[in-house]
């Protein structure tokens, strides 16, 4: 008699081949199979398909499973679906705004003076046009005036141009669909995906023959305790299909439509983050934004495109559906301002947050932010705006005050010292140094991203030397750089941290700080800044070839917190084309952290910010012995690149 515990099914794996030879396995102690060949039987067609019905049948189990809960699901639909329940509704691309001043000539004016909402622009980046458009009207007004002896020519209308703006322009296509209204609870899809859910409006006429309504505007709702039933509201959500769906009220939460009513949607449809930018680079010569149909009216940019994003992934969604739930929309804990922050970049920023106690110097009563987007660095001022006043203000503490604040950025010079064998690669030292420097363009722009990101020596090592099997060692060193844009002509008080310990081995020891030359007056021989190994700044002169000291105290530097103070900094001009104050110092470590706001970055069009020095060395055989050695070649020396010639 076969033994009880042997007539179950072993159901550790759902694998084909677990299931079918657990089959067997099983048949094999009943007794009616005991001397049964039933892997070479016809029985066995019939077990393989009961294998794969009940591998199927479990793998189907468990994706199901898996898509009932928002930290495992995969499909996007699903994740969507239980951040609903969540009370999160996912970020759909966002259009890039820009700035622009509109000017035209009195003659051209348009006879309206008005330039009409919906009016198109057409904006320019890398060989590729993206459309624009403004969602107000602006009226012209007089600009500039004719060149006059009178003191009155402005007053006597003397108009030689107008202009209207700043005009926000808003990446897109303006769009407009409208459907019948069957019944109250009827849903309404936007078909487009590329949708900017912030950019719709919505109105709602009475009927065909009825256009009552047709310029009142319904507002999206976002909280529930003050809806009557006769507000205009309207409820956003995101379909199984990746489309915006839009619900009306029910005659006690939001106003309930009646049968015959029309409901008219306006859109903008997006490209989302890749028109940001436009304008960047902009010359008096050169253009990016030009207004379509009219070549008598100019477009000059006043703030670049920015602040465009797209469709809010899943992960995203996981992350900001449960902090959204966690904060119920109320910003009190730093992690529920950078909730919020961060689903209204649609988690395509860096964003960090902390409370005044805990700022330097400290401001209590006051919570600093300060976000970069991925791909810039700061954000405008009209973002900043956005931020404190429809973002944070209706859901901060009372008494409590917001700050935004631009990132402080460390910009980090790499040194690299390599020794290549010249017998083992086909590469000059010069195709090895570019490969090194591109390599390291991508490594610092994929690693040096979000705040408090820190740089550790041995992970470049590491990154450089597997660019080519000829290097056979490699040593990396950085040196840190702050900018400074002082006010021209005005003395004032600078203090830079560098949030690291400075190299100082002893008092005394050669300057480890080096600044660019700038005037301080017209004439007097240009400028720079050292320290004097034991804690001051020393502001140096040169000219005509002399190098003076101008000032043995010009300021101090604590080389234990990385800290330098400048009490009485003025500056009348620059040397070339640079506007701003570099300066570097030594690290007294190989690793370097940043603290609060603070972030990396590398900059790849500094020539200084760079340096690749190649040593030649080559492997010798030992005659007679095992092994070998690596040893400089007689003609070996230091190769230096210029990663700037590239």
């Amino acid at each position: 008699m076969a033994n009880e515990t042997q007539n179950f099914l072993n159901n550790a794996g759902l694998g084909f081949n677990d299931v079918k030879y657990n089959f067997i396995n099983f048949l094999k102690n009943q007794a009616e199979f005991s001397d049964y060949n039933l892997e070479g039987s016809n029985i066995t067609v019939l077990l393989d398909i009961l294998a794969y019905n009940t591998s199927q049948q479990g793998f189907y189990n468990t994706m199901v499973a898996n898509e009932m809960f928002i930290d495992r699901a995969t499909k996007r639909s699903s994740v969507v679906s239980l951040a609903k329940l969540l009370g999160y509704t996912p970020s759909t691309k966002k259009a890039s705004k820009a700035k622009v001043l509109v000017t035209v000539t009195a003659a051209n004016l348009p006879s309206s003076g008005v330039l009409t909402r919906g009016s198109v622009f057409t904006g320019s980046i890398n060989n590729n046009e993206y459309s624009f458009t403004n969602t107000d009207a602006y009226a012209f007004y007089p600009y500039t005036f004719n060149s006059t002896s009178d003191p009155d020519a402005e007053e006597n209308g003397e108009i030689v141009s107008y202009a209207c703006g700043p005009v926000e322009l808003s990446q897109g296509a303006l769009n407009t669909i409208s459907y019948n209204v069957e019944s109250y609870d009827q849903i309404f899809a936007v078909p487009d995906t590329n949708a900017d859910k912030t950019s719709i409006r919505v109105f709602v006429m009475n009927s065909v023959t009825d256009t009552t309504g047709v310029n009142i505007p319904w507002f999206l709702s976002n909280d529930l305790t003050s809806l009557k039933e006769t507000s205009k509201i309207f409820f956003l959500e995101e379909n199984s299909f990746g489309q915006l769906v839009l619900k009306f009220g029910d005659g006690v939460l939001g106003k309930k439509l009646e049968t015959g009513n029309i409901v008219i949607i306006e859109y903008l449809s997006t490209a989302g983050s890749e028109a940001n930018n436009i304008g960047s680079s902009d010359t008096d010569t050169r253009r990016s934004f030009v207004y379509d149909g009219d070549e008598t009216l100019e477009v000059l940019t006043i703030e670049a495109s920015n602040s465009g994003g797209d469709k809010e992934s899943s992960s995203s969604i996981r992350r900001n559906a449960v902090r959204n739930y966690t904060s119920r929309e109320r910003a009190v804990t730093v992690n529920d301002y950078e909730g919020l922050l961060l689903g209204s970049f649609n988690d395509n920023a860096a964003v960090r947050c902390w409370g005044g106690e805990e700022n330097d110097p400290p401001y209590y009563g006051k919570v600093f932010v300060s976000v970069r987007p991925i791909g810039q660095t700061f954000i405008s001022s009209s973002e900043k705006t956005n931020l404190i006043t429809n973002v944070l203000k209706s859901k901060n503490i009372v008494g409590m005050n917001v700050v935004v604040v631009d990132p402080e950025v460390l910009y980090i010079h790499a040194n690299v010292a390599g020794f290549y064998d010249k017998d083992a690669t086909n590469d000059t030292s010069t195709s090895i140094s570019k490969k090194i420097r591109d390599s390291l363009i991508i490594y610092f722009r994929k690693n040096l991203v979000e705040f408090g990101d820190s740089m550790f020596a041995q992970d470049v090592e590491t990154s450089v030397k597997s660019v080519s099997s000829a290097l056979r060692a490699v040593d990396v060193s950085f040196s840190l750089e702050r900018r400074i844009i002082p006010t021209l002509g005005v003395s004032e008080r600078v203090a830079i941290d560098f949030q690291n310990p400075l190299h100082h081995p002893h008092d005394g020891h050669q300057s480890i700080v080096k600044t660019n030359s700038f005037y301080i007056a017209t004439g007097s021989g240009s400028h720079y800044i050292e320290d004097d190994g034991s804690g001051k700044l020393i502001l140096k002169k040169k000219q005509g070839g002399t190098i003076t000291t101008a000032n043995s105290n010009y300021g101090t530097i604590d080389y234990t917190t990385g800290k330098l103070v400048i009490t009485a900094l003025k500056v009348s001009g620059f040397i070339g084309d640079q506007s701003y104050i570099k300066f570097v110092v030594e690290p007294s470590t190989s690793n370097v952290f940043t603290v609060r706001n603070t972030i990396l970055e590398f900059d790849s069009l500094d020539s200084d910010a760079l340096t690749i020095a190649l040593t030649q060395v080559q492997t010798q055989r030992v005659v007679g012995g095992s092994g070998s050695v690596i040893t400089k070649s007689s003609n070996s020396g230091s190769i230096t690149t210029n990663p700037s010639s590239y």
